[in-house]
């Protein structure tokens, strides 16, 4: 017998393209957050906070410039934007360029005047948290009170709709909402869109919940126990959505062939608070996830930093244009649904996966529809 390896000779190469095809760019003005939300994993890391300074900012909006595809930025990240005292004018100076801009936000800080500043200065798309149409579980989840977040969107609906006088005419805002689903609020969904068209809302973006301890793991909708509950509810929810004119965006409840990285078909990068340039949110920073009740370290990485090097040069870098074209092509491993998941050891942490990639994507779960980010 011959035991010797197999050689196998490919008819074909790769060639990566270094092209400035960057189309949205997400940037975190800050990591610091007012509120302590019960499913956040802020509450599992250790991280110095910061802001990004408005000069940085400026000398980014410049080098975005460069990118002629380029048409979406949008202020998010595992912070809150509107905590930057900036937040406006780099609202106006992005909108100026012609970028379509978009905010997401816990609202909480809305209802002092900030919807309508934002709105004067040309926010295309305000993305609002909202995890229940009641005062008191929205109390429990986001430690926050549910009414300023309402006060704040009667500004914004009254901005849309015409009765802040006619300097604001003809403008209007997009005011979608996101909703984390999980056991403790998953019954408030469908009652969620009532209120939810009460202030113009046009769109609900549902997101599964990602643990990061494992009490939170008891939470997941999308195990065989709980998804047939979460598909019942969903159904509810969506009749009243299309009833109202709502898009409602629901995520889906279990292991699927399909693989898509949003971050990826979107030639979409991150820019955090400290410069790095990120591959998607999942990556930002470290913190515990337990995918299925597994848990695993997620570490941060990133591809270069716009302190050291151009936001251009780090885009075509070869390992940046590998890791994207390594993710859409789906040229990495499944570990949710692998035979050896239980003796493996490369699935404790995101380091790298058994083929050899830096950084593992075998686990996520944002590429298998469960998570969303909007």
């Amino acid at each position: 017998m011959d035991c010797r390896p197999l050689k196998i000779h490919h008819d074909y190469q790769v060639h990566l393209i270094p092209r400035l095809s960057l189309r949205k760019v997400y940037i975190e003005v800050t990591n610091t957050c007012n509120l302590g939300c019960i499913m956040c994993y802020r509450s599992a890391w250790r991280v110095q906070e910061g802001f990004l300074p408005l000069a940085v900012y400026r000398d980014l909006l410049v080098q975005l410039g460069a990118f002629p595809l380029l048409t979406q930025v949008v202020f998010g990240g595992i912070g809150e934007p509107t905590l930057h005292p900036d937040l406006p004018q780099m609202v106006r100076e992005a909108a100026a360029q012609g970028y379509l801009v978009t905010v997401t936000t816990n609202g909480t800080k809305l209802y002092g005047g900030l919807a309508r500043e934002l709105a004067a200065a040309g926010l295309h798309r305000l993305v609002v948290s909202v995890d229940s149409p009641q005062a008191d579980r929205y109390q429990a989840i986001r430690q926050a009170d549910l009414a300023n977040v309402l006060t704040g969107l009667e500004q914004l609906r009254k901005f849309n709709w015409g009765e802040l006088g006619s300097g604001f005419a003809g403008k209007k805002i997009q005011l979608e909402w996101e909703f984390v689903a999980m056991a403790a609020n998953v019954g408030d969904l469908p009652y969620l869109v009532d209120l939810a068209s009460t202030y113009g809302v046009q769109a609900i973006h549902v997101s599964h919940l990602m643990p990061v301890t494992s009490a939170a793991a008891t939470q997941v909708l999308y195990t065989p126990g709980a998804r047939e509950c979460f598909r019942q509810i969903g159904r509810q929810a969506a009749n009243r959505a299309l009833a109202r004119g709502i898009t409602l965006g629901l995520p889906a409840s279990e292991l699927k062939t399909e693989r898509r990285c949003r971050f990826m078909e979107q030639d979409a990068a991150v820019v955090a608070c400290d410069g790095r340039v990120v591959p998607c949110y999942r990556l930002l920073y470290g913190y515990p996830e337990y995918v299925f009740g597994r848990c695993k370290q997620v570490q941060p990485y990133h591809f270069g930093n716009i302190h050291q090097q151009s936001l251009q040069d780090i885009w075509v870098s070869r390992t940046y244009m590998g890791f994207r074209f390594q993710v859409r092509e789906n040229r990495y491993p499944s570990c949710p649904d692998c035979d050896l998941v239980d003796g493996c050891d490369l699935v404790t942490n995101s380091e790298m996966d058994c083929n050899g990639n830096t950084p593992s994507c075998g686990d996520c779960l944002w590429a298998r529809g469960l998570i969303y980010c909007p």
